[in-house]
């Protein structure tokens, strides 16, 4: 008979084999293949009395993760684009944060002109500049209300004319775009690491700037540290107020996305993530 104790690491096995055809491989996956690996090699040389199936199916078990791990490197590991959670997208939004309106505004534009954002009148139809027609776009299609230049089927549940809340009354709508904006894959790389990476339970903006700057390394493509301020006073003004700056505590009124309290204010002190 096999011996019993066989059963976890082979199963981990397929297990782990099936997630890398899934290209969900991550680091903790690793951590689990290395430790299964040593308890198979461990069963092959300390059990004395192995029957041949068992040896054969050890040593197949070992081939195996050999042939696996040699396909993974490390930049598969590290970097977070090649998990396609999240694309290497930073400062797109033109400085604007969206408005009240945008989205829907979006939406109902392009269901009847798919190419409204090229259009030389798309600022007099939109009624804003021209670098807010390139904001509209981009929060559109980050927020996967837009899928390109076509409304997407998440967009015209929440948006159409009978969909689920066409104006934002309900602030649970806002709760589902902020999801929407960070699942897989994410298309604004500050935001992710805000609210996935980012584990200071205050912080100042200086300290958001110097961990975002360390973890954009991770990827093949780096931006200048300009964009990566504009993101976070963008991500600032989004969710949170700056007491004592008028411009910014103008520019946040406009923000619906204030009203969830994701982010708190503490002064001179910096930002404190409120989420409970």
């Amino acid at each position: 008979m096999l011996n019993a104790h066989f059963f976890t690491p082979l199963h981990t096995f397929e297990l782990l084999v099936s997630t890398s055809q899934e290209k969900t491989f991550n680091k903790s996956n690793i951590l689990l293949l290395e430790i299964t690996s040593l308890l198979a090699l461990f069963l092959l040389i300390t059990v004395k009395k192995l029957n041949i199936i068992l040896v054969l199916a050890v040593t197949c078990y070992l081939r195996q993760v050999w042939r696996l791990m040699n396909q993974l490197t490390i930049s598969n590991l590290e970097s977070p684009q090649d998990t396609k959670e999240v694309k290497p997208i930073f400062a797109r939004h033109e400085t604007f944060h969206p408005r009240f309106g945008w989205l829907k505004k979006g939406f109902d534009l392009v269901t009847q002109d798919p190419g409204i954002f090229q259009r030389d009148d798309a600022p007099i139809r939109l009624g804003v500049g021209k670098n807010m027609v390139r904001s509209i776009r981009y929060w559109c299609n980050t927020f996967k209300v837009l899928s390109s230049s076509s409304p997407s089927n998440f967009g015209s549940k929440l948006f159409a004319d009978k969909g689920w809340d066409s104006f934002l009354e309900d602030p649970a709508s806002l709760w589902l775009l902020h999801w929407n904006l960070l699942k897989p894959t994410c298309e604004a790389a500050a935001w992710y690491f805000t609210f996935f990476e980012f584990k200071k339970v205050e912080f100042t903006t200086d300290e958001l700037l110097k961990e975002l700057n360390e973890w954009q390394q991770t990827f093949t493509k780096q931006v200048v540290e300009s964009s990566l301020k504009k993101d976070i006073s963008c991500i600032l003004r989004m969710y949170g107020s700056e007491e004592g700056n008028k411009s910014f505590l103008e520019d946040s009124i406009d923000s619906p996305f204030q009203q969830l309290g994701i982010i708190q204010n503490l002064g001179s002190k910096g930002y404190k993530p409120h989420l409970g």
